[in-house]
This record gives C-alpha cells, structure tokens and sequence, in this order.
C-alpha cells in the first residue's frame, strides 16, 4: 500500500474512533441501586449487592443482571435473587448523558 493510501486509512479510522467516543446526549439513563433487605438472615450474595449502582439505558437491563426480578413500581425492582429473596432496587436518578 502506498504511503498516501495508508494515511488515508488511518486518517479514515481517527474519524471512526472520533465518532465512537462522541456520547448522545439525547440518551436518556437511570440510576439505580441496590439494597439488600436487613434481614439477619441475609444471604451473602446479597450482602455482596448492598449499595451496588447500576446506570441503565433501559431499566428492562436489570432482568439480564436478575433474572428472575420484577418491577414492582415505576421506580421498584424486586430483584429476586434467590427464593424468599426480599432485596430491591430503587430508581435514585433520570439523567441525560453528557
């Protein structure tokens, strides 16, 4: 490949890499946070989740973390980590990406 041909491409893929990295700031997302249930019997793998954050584009994202959850309300995920789990995730924010 001639010298000219290869700037070209590498001038082609610093646009790409420009472009990638641009954020939409039409992009909508959530914070959300999980919080175990205080119960003295809390499993470990809740203890694990306590306070962890998520920031979702969908909220429907939160099944592919828990899959057996639900919403319970708008704002209210039942994350359903195992059987008679009582540990949820609350909807702390809406913002706009920047």
């Amino acid at each position: 490949m001639c010298e000219l041909c290869l700037e070209a491409v590498n001038a082609v893929r610093v646009v790409r890499a420009m472009e990638a990295a641009v954020v939409n700031p039409n992009i909508k997302f959530s914070t959300w946070r999980f919080h175990n249930s205080k119960n003295p019997n809390t499993c470990l793998k809740c203890e694990d989740y306590d306070g962890d954050e998520y920031e979702l584009e969908d909220p429907d994202d939160l099944l592919s973390i828990f899959p057996w959850g639900e919403f319970v309300a708008d704002d209210t995920f039942a994350c359903n980590v195992h059987p008679n789990c009582g540990c949820f995730s609350i909807k702390e924010s809406d913002q706009m990406k920047t």
